[in-house]
C-alpha cells in the first residue's frame, strides 16, 4: 500500500465459489494494481480496506463478480479440493452482496463495476453488467440482497427439484 508505483487499488468481491479466482487470471493478471483478493462479505474489514485505499489517495475500483446461478456456484462449491463448511458459501454470498451495497451508497468516490459469472461450453465466462448510473447498480444489487438463510433454502429447494 505505501509503494506510490501503484495508484490503484482493486478489491474484489463475491462469494464463494463464484469466479473470483478465474476472474482475477482473466482479467486482472496484467493490472498494475493492488488486488485485495476476498469475499469482502464483512463490511468492517471492507470498510478498513476503502477507507486505508482512499487515505493514501489510491483510486479504488470494486469489482463484484456475480454467479449467474447460484446453485452452479454451490456445486462448484462442494466439488472443490478445498473443503469449507457448507454454511462458509451462503454467508459468503449473503455477506458479499450486502457490502458492495452499503459501499455504493457510503463511498461515491469508489468505482463500481459487477462482472457476471456463466457457464459456456463447460467453461467459466464473464460479462461486464453496464449500467446507466450509480442508482442502476444499487436497484440491481437491491434485487440481489439475501439472507444466508434465504440462499440456504433457494439452494435446497433446487436440489429437492433436481430429485
Amino acid at each position: 500500500m505505501k509503494d506510490n508505483a501503484y495508484t490503484n487499488v482493486i478489491l474484489l468481491a463475491c462469494g464463494a465459489a463464484s469466479g473470483k479466482s478465474e476472474y482475477l487470471e482473466y482479467a486482472l493478471s496484467n493490472v498494475n494494481s493492488i488486488i485485495y483478493d476476498s469475499t469482502l462479505s464483512a463490511l468492517d474489514a471492507a470498510k478498513i480496506k476503502v477507507r486505508n485505499s482512499l487515505k493514501k489517495k489510491k483510486n479504488v475500483k470494486l469489482v463484484c463478480v456475480i454467479p449467474d446461478s447460484l446453485y452452479r456456484s454451490f456445486l462448484a462449491f462442494i466439488n472443490r479440493e478445498r473443503q469449507y463448511p457448507v454454511k462458509r458459501f451462503f454467508a459468503t454470498h449473503a455477506g458479499c452482496r450486502s457490502v458492495v451495497l452499503t459501499l455504493l451508497s457510503r463511498y461515491p468516490e469508489i468505482e463500481i463495476e459487477i462482472i457476471e459469472s456463466y457457464t459456456e461450453d463447460s467453461k467459466i465466462r464473464f460479462r461486464r453488467k453496464e449500467f446507466a448510473n450509480r442508482i442502476e447498480v444499487a436497484d440491481y444489487l437491491q434485487g440481489l440482497q439475501m439472507t444466508s438463510n434465504q440462499i440456504e433454502k433457494q439452494i435446497q429447494e433446487h436440489i429437492s427439484n433436481e430429485i
